[in-house]
């Protein structure tokens, strides 16, 4: 009997160790799950309020480029993001994808300092259609544009060189002004 005794209260504990074990398996699992759940929510946040900042950011620039516009008088037309004005039409023949080109140019700041020139620095080669070295607002104007035209681009920093710059004479977060001739 006393075997017996001890053979219930044998199987008592074990039940109720492995349900209490199980349980707080459980727990930590939830406690687990929890802070996953906050990480990601974290995360999330912090990535709305970057693309909120973001939006900032361009918003300022572009009223600034809309500033400089009105203040030199030229009569630009937004396309894409970028500002073009357009100087000589050129032979209005279109552009075909994966045609290429060259671009004769000038590459100035808002402020008038130059920092790339085509007589200097060589010229620009573009593919129609396909990603090339230059910057991504300056291949949407061009696109757009003719066979031998000349024109005045301004490009916001997010479709040039973006926060970062160049690396060499476009500092960061720098707005382009090309004046540009397409052989």
């Amino acid at each position: 009997m006393k075997r017996l005794i001890n053979l219930l209260l044998m199987i008592f504990l074990l039940i109720n160790y492995s349900c209490g074990r199980s349980y707080r398996e459980e727990d930590l699992t939830q406690e687990i799950k929890t802070e996953q759940d906050s990480i990601r929510e974290r995360q999330a946040l912090i990535k709305e309020n970057l693309e909120k900042t973001n939006q900032i950011v361009i918003a300022k620039e572009l009223e600034k480029i809309r500033t400089f516009i009105e203040r030199s008088s030229w009569q630009m037309q937004e396309k894409d993001g970028v500002f073009i004005q357009i100087l000589d039409k050129g032979n209005s023949k279109t552009f075909q994808d994966g045609e290429k080109l060259s671009l004769d140019y000038q590459c100035k700041l808002l402020s008038g300092e130059e920092v790339y020139n085509s007589k200097t620095d060589g010229k620009i080669y573009i593919k129609i259609g396909t990603q090339s070295d230059c910057p991504l607002g300056l291949q949407k104007a061009v696109s757009s544009l003719y066979h031998k035209c000349k024109a005045r681009i301004i490009v916001p920093s997010s479709l040039a060189y973006g926060l970062a710059g160049d690396g060499n004479k476009v500092p960061r977060a720098a707005t382009l002004i090309y004046e540009i001739e397409i052989d």
